[in-house]
């Protein structure tokens, strides 16, 4: 924000919008992997997505008693509704 005289919410606009291009990256080369192998790509992208889901929100990993605890229970306790 000092760097480039930003206000905080421009800063979250920026970030935001560099999560959208690389989702758009990312599902593109998924759909025609032309460099790397689908089974490397898959965990990539698996990583990605936990990643994703983890700090969508704010930061998930540290404060985990939250949203991650909820999408935790319920892919283990309750696999069949999510």
């Amino acid at each position: 924000m000092k760097q480039y005289d930003v206000t905080k919410q421009d800063a979250i606009d920026e970030f935001q919008r560099q999560v959208i291009n690389a989702w758009k990256d990312i599902n593109e080369e998924c759909l025609e992997p032309a460099q790397v192998s689908k089974p490397l790509l898959e965990r990539v992208l698996n990583l990605t997505r936990s990643m994703d889901v983890m700090y969508k929100d704010g930061d998930g990993y540290t404060h985990s008693k939250g949203s991650t605890k909820k999408n935790i229970e319920a892919l283990l306790l309750n696999p069949c509704l999510v």
